[in-house]
């Protein structure tokens, strides 16, 4: 047994024990003997917190942060994490709220509501803050494990006995989907945030055979028997015996032209437009049949 705590920039706080490996701060692998880690790109210095050399990418060029080549994730450590050391690209956030903000602007529009951006940024930002903070919270106890997830998880009856980790983060697509339908039919941002963000982590963890738990197999079957028409038995096996996707950095780096990645922003963009529609009382067909008719598309 052994345990490991750490300062929001990586330095440790607390340790306990011999950890029997070299993946610490957000599952990256420390070279110990230089107080540095390794982030596939570059190293990463928590004393410093900042990167030892220039981003050779500068990732949302529009943002001033962005132009800080040397600057860990924007210098918000507590809410994102680098994995690839190239650059954060925050699906839970960035894409959602922009993807939700152009979505209701045009739908705020249609129903002639006043200062339609008032009311997209808004709605948006709703959407866009339940997304990712269910990476933060998922029924942790933050003052007492600080932000480690899985620290302190206990199976849950309101989530259908699942622990928080396992019921948001490693869903089935069906129960992904059920979830969103229900946020829907509620007219709630939050939950639908929420549900949003357990349909995308569906791509990025369930569908490359990864768990919440260590050794649980057994979720494959019931959460992704569409897995195993992509992947051998014993790649997968290999997946679900270790860490799930936590220290292991490809399954949550986003390539826009990875298969995975497009059906999951295909998706995403499927579903805010429904749930905006019914969130203001718009008629689907109706909404499709006027704007069809629109100026904008002849």
């Amino acid at each position: 047994m052994a345990e490991r705590r750490y300062k929001a920039w990586g330095e440790t706080r607390y340790t306990w024990g011999t950890t029997p490996t070299s993946f610490r701060y957000t599952g990256q692998r420390q070279e110990e003997s230089l107080g540095l880690y390794q982030m596939g790109a570059r190293f990463y210095d928590p004393a410093l917190s900042r990167w030892l050399s220039a981003d050779t990418l500068v990732p949302e060029a529009g943002n001033p942060q962005g132009l800080n080549r040397y600057s860990y994730v924007e210098g918000n450590p507590l809410r994102f994490k680098d994995a690839t050391g190239h650059w954060k690209q925050d699906i839970h956030f960035f894409k959602t709220r922009a993807w939700a903000y152009d979505l209701a602007l045009q739908v705020v529009k249609y129903k002639g509501l006043y200062a339609p951006a008032y009311h997209a940024n808004n709605l948006s930002l709703e959407i866009a803050w339940a997304d990712i903070s269910v990476d933060v919270e998922a029924g942790v106890n933050v003052a007492q494990h600080g932000f480690d997830r899985k620290a302190g998880q206990v199976p849950d009856p309101a989530l259908g006995g699942a622990t928080p980790e396992q019921y948001f983060h490693y869903p089935s697509k069906a129960d992904a989907e059920a979830r969103l339908m229900a946020a829907i039919e509620a007219k709630d941002p939050t939950a639908f945030g929420q549900a949003l963000h357990s349909y995308q982590d569906y791509y990025a963890h369930t569908l490359t055979g990864f768990t919440a738990t260590e050794g649980d197999i057994g979720s494959l079957f019931s959460n992704c028997p569409e897995c195993f028409e992509k992947e051998s038995y014993s790649v997968l096996f290999d997946r679900a015996r270790g860490l799930g996707h936590d220290g292991i950095s490809w399954p949550d780096e986003f390539d826009a032209t990875d298969q995975r990645a497009i059906d999951m922003m295909n998706g995403s963009q499927w579903y805010i437009p429904l749930f905006l529609l019914n969130y203001y009382d718009i008629d689907l067909e109706e909404y499709l049949a006027d704007t069809a008719m629109g100026p904008e598309s002849e």
